[in-house]
C-alpha cells in the first residue's frame, strides 16, 4: 500500500479531504464521498481479507481525519443525518446527469459514508 499511501495520505488536506487526483489544488467543495470512501474501505478490506493490521495502524490517523472531515462538511453543507454531497454522477450511464443525480447522488453518497464509518468501526476494534 506504499504507492497508495503516497497518493492518499500525502495528498490529503489538513481537514481530511482527499482529492480525486493527486497532487491536486485544494478543492473548492468537498470531494465526492462515493470516490473518497474507497480509502477506509480498501484499508478495511486489507484487514478483513489479509489480516493486515499494520496497514490500519499506519493509516489510522489519516483515516480518522478523513471521516471526521466528512462529518464536518456534512454539518456545514448538507445539514442531514449523514453526509450526502457528491460531485460527479459518473454512475449515471444512460440518463443525463440533470435527471439522474438529484435522485441517486445523495443516497449513494450517504450509503458510501455509512460503509466508510462501518469500516472504521471494524478497524477500531482490530486496533483495540
Amino acid at each position: 500500500m506504499t504507492n497508495t499511501r503516497l497518493q492518499v495520505v500525502d495528498g490529503s488536506a489538513s481537514d481530511g479531504n482527499i482529492p480525486v487526483n493527486v497532487p491536486a489544488a485544494p478543492p473548492k467543495k468537498p470531494m465526492d464521498i462515493s470516490w473518497t470512501a474507497a480509502y477506509p474501505l480498501v484499508a478495511n478490506w486489507l484487514l478483513l481479507y489479509y489480516g493486515d493490521v499494520a496497514v490500519v495502524e499506519e493509516h489510522w490517523p489519516t483515516l480518522k481525519r478523513y471521516v471526521d472531515g466528512q462529518q464536518r462538511q456534512m454539518e456545514l453543507i448538507s445539514k442531514t443525518a449523514v453526509p450526502d454531497f457528491f460531485n460527479f454522477g459518473d454512475w449515471c450511464a444512460i440518463e443525463s446527469l440533470a435527471v439522474c443525480t438529484p435522485n441517486t447522488g445523495p443516497p449513494a453518497a450517504a450509503a458510501n459514508y455509512i460503509l466508510a464509518v462501518e469500516a472504521m468501526a471494524t478497524m477500531a476494534l482490530a486496533l483495540g
